[in-house]
């Protein structure tokens, strides 16, 4: 199998044929059983690699495509404190930027308030029309159902019609 015409993308894949997330990738280069969770991989990097993969776009996959060979072989559990630091100073990185942010998270949070009362308007006629289009539909039923019982009524008629 020619790894370079692989493309990394999100979710679970049945086998290496359907394509890949990055740990199926890891499971393959490992010659271990196909998984997004392979016994060779950090339990840790295993859940990082997984959200990269899942939530960042194909230029992010396209990375860890290239790290996919470096991950086989990480487990050892006597790395996993460092680990931990490392992710401990990346949430507080990542926590940090959410503040500077958080004045633009505001501004869009009033716009969306704004355009969310223009909907409830809106809702209003939209339930008025629903409830036209089930009063439209019961009238159709019926209508169908008042058909059948006219044309029902237009053969007897007919069949006394033609015995006369």
């Amino acid at each position: 199998m020619n790894l370079e015409k692989i493309s990394l993308s999100s979710g679970k894949h049945s086998n290496i044929d359907h394509g890949a997330c990055v740990m199926e990738m890891v499971s393959y280069l490992a010659n271990e059983r196909w998984s997004d969770h392979p016994q060779c991989a950090s339990p840790s990097i295993t859940s990082l690699a997984i959200w990269i993969n899942d939530n960042g776009d194909q230029e992010h996959r396209d990375v860890l495509k290239t790290m996919a060979s470096k991950i086989v072989n990480t487990k050892d559990w006597k790395k996993e404190p460092a680990r931990a630091k490392i992710y401990a100073k990346f949430a507080q990185w990542a926590s940090d930027r959410a503040g500077e942010h958080s004045k633009l998270s505001a501004e869009c949070a009033k716009s969306s308030t704004e355009h969310a009362k223009f909907s409830a308007k809106y809702v209003v006629f939209s339930t008025k029309y629903a409830i036209y289009a089930v009063e439209d539909a019961v009238f159709s039923a019926k209508y169908v159902e008042y058909r059948k019982t006219l044309f029902n009524k237009a053969i007897e008629t007919l069949e006394k019609a033609i015995t006369v």
